[in-house]
């Protein structure tokens, strides 16, 4: 696959989080994200060629890096499966 260039953009309010993803397959913008102190999380849907996938992210913010986990929740067959 190669390398895969995006940018994502977080915008913080009291314990909200908004963002904005982009990449050469296109951008997508949400607002239901959550921030706890230095933590923060969001999730988001995207339909492309390998179905429709869903992305939980849970991160912690340090200075100007940000760390953290996805999980990758695929449909497949009309049933969803957890990646790990």
């Amino acid at each position: 696959m190669g390398d895969r260039p995006a940018s994502l953009t977080l915008v913080t309010g009291s314990n909200s989080l908004s963002s904005k993803f982009g990449s050469q397959q296109g951008s997508q913008e949400w607002d239901d994200g959550t921030v706890n102190g230095n933590d923060i999380a969001w999730s988001n849907d995207f339909s492309r060629a390998m179905g429709p996938m869903q992305l939980d992210f849970a991160g912690t913010v340090s200075g100007d890096h940000l760390s953290g986990n996805v999980i990758l929740i695929a449909a497949q067959n009309g049933a969803a499966r957890r990646g790990q």
